[in-house]
C-alpha cells in the first residue's frame, strides 16, 4: 500500500509544476502583449507630436496673416431693401439711378434677364423659389 502513495505524490507535484509553468508562460505572454500595446501608443503619440510640431508654425503664420488682413467691405449698400428693389424694377425710380446701380440701361438689363432666365430662374420645387427671382439674381451679380 505504500507504493501507490509514492506514485501519486510525484504525479501531483508534476501536475502542479506544469500548471505553474503554464501560468508563468501565460503571465509572460500577457506582459509582452501589454508592452506591445504601450509601444504602439508611444509610437502614435510620437507621430502626432511630430505632426503637431510640423503644423504649429504654419498655423501660427496663417493666424498672423488672418489678424493682419484688412477688414472686408460690406457687400450690400445700406438702404437697399425689398421696397427699394420693387421701386427700381417697377420704374418708380428715375433712369439715372438704374444706370448708376446696374451700369446699363433698363432695356439692356431686361434683355439680359430674358436671355439668362432659363438657366437661373428658381425651380418651383425648391424651398426658396420665391426668394430670388431671375431679375434679382442678375441684379445681385451686376
Amino acid at each position: 500500500m505504500a507504493r501507490p502513495k509514492l506514485i501519486i505524490v510525484p504525479l501531483v507535484l508534476s501536475i502542479i509544476a506544469s500548471f505553474t509553468a503554464m501560468i508563468m508562460q501565460l503571465y509572460g505572454a500577457i506582459l509582452l502583449w501589454k508592452i506591445h500595446l504601450k509601444q504602439q501608443e508611444d509610437a502614435i503619440c510620437m507621430l502626432l507630436l511630430r505632426k503637431q510640431s510640423y503644423w504649429r508654425p504654419k498655423w501660427k503664420k496663417a493666424r498672423q496673416r488672418y489678424l493682419r488682413r484688412k477688414k472686408r467691405g460690406c457687400l450690400h449698400k445700406p438702404g437697399r431693401t425689398d421696397l427699394w428693389w420693387e421701386n427700381i424694377l417697377n420704374g418708380v425710380s428715375p433712369e439715372e439711378s438704374w444706370k448708376k446701380n446696374f451700369r446699363m440701361s433698363r432695356d439692356d438689363f431686361m434683355e439680359l434677364v430674358v436671355e439668362l432666365r432659363p438657366y437661373i430662374s428658381p425651380k418651383p420645387g425648391s424651398p426658396n423659389y420665391r426668394r430670388f427671382t431671375a431679375e434679382k439674381k442678375v441684379a445681385i451679380t451686376l
